[in-house]
């Protein structure tokens, strides 16, 4: 399972946030995904980068996004313990509602 950073402006106007995250439930390349704030997801997915990136590009109707592949043991920041240990577990987590599945595997 591989993580992605997405990163987009929250104020472009041809995608909303609810457009995006509708996009993300729907996208059969993503298996897992969190939103810690407007304009950045963290993706799992089994495709490669390039895959993944096509995938999007439709969604954004040519409004500039970022994906990039993220290791973990090479991110950091200020997250609760519950997503560092999704991000570096791969696991569902068990009780918070801020993690959104695109499907039960």
């Amino acid at each position: 399972m591989n993580t992605y950073l997405l990163s987009y402006s929250p104020f472009e106007p041809k995608i909303s946030y609810s457009q995006l995250a509708t996009f993300i439930k729907d996208n059969r390349k993503v298996t897992q995904w969190y939103s810690p704030f407007l304009g950045t997801y963290v993706l799992k997915s089994v495709e490669p980068l390039s895959s993944l990136a096509e995938s999007f590009r439709g969604a954004f109707d040519g409004a500039p996004f970022i994906l990039t592949q993220a290791f973990p043991s090479h991110m950091g920041g200020a997250q609760t313990d519950l997503v560092w240990n999704w991000i570096n577990n791969h696991g569902f987590p068990s009780s918070d509602q801020t993690f959104l599945p695109a499907r039960e595997q």
